[in-house]
């Protein structure tokens, strides 16, 4: 399944990349008009990511073991960044309705 969406996207890399140019721009339009109650909290994955980017990236004895694993909490964390800031909203004003309050 995995295979042939990579295949897909590979074959049809300009309708990938508008996509991702759409959820973009519908993200930075939603965020605009969300309430400053549902901001989500980008502070803690982007705290892990820049703690973990010196182990990502080092080239020292015993990094063999641990660079993988920071480099997929990384990816991980920044792929989660990108949901939080740009997915979200859009979801958010996909569901939230007219008068909705958002009690935390």
């Amino acid at each position: 399944m995995i295979h042939r969406i990579v295949q897909f996207a590979l074959r049809q890399r300009f309708l990938v990349l508008m996509m991702a140019v759409l959820i973009i721009m519908a993200g930075t339009i939603s965020f605009q008009r969300m309430p400053v109650d549902a901001y989500p909290d980008l502070s803690p994955p982007l705290a892990a990511c820049l703690g973990l980017l010196p182990t990502a990236v080092s080239t020292g004895i015993g990094s063999d073991t641990q660079k993988p694993f920071a480099i997929v909490i990384v990816a991980g964390l920044i792929s989660r960044l990108f949901l939080g800031f740009f997915v979200n909203p859009v979801l958010y004003e996909m569901v939230a309705h007219d008068g909705d309050v958002l009690q935390v």
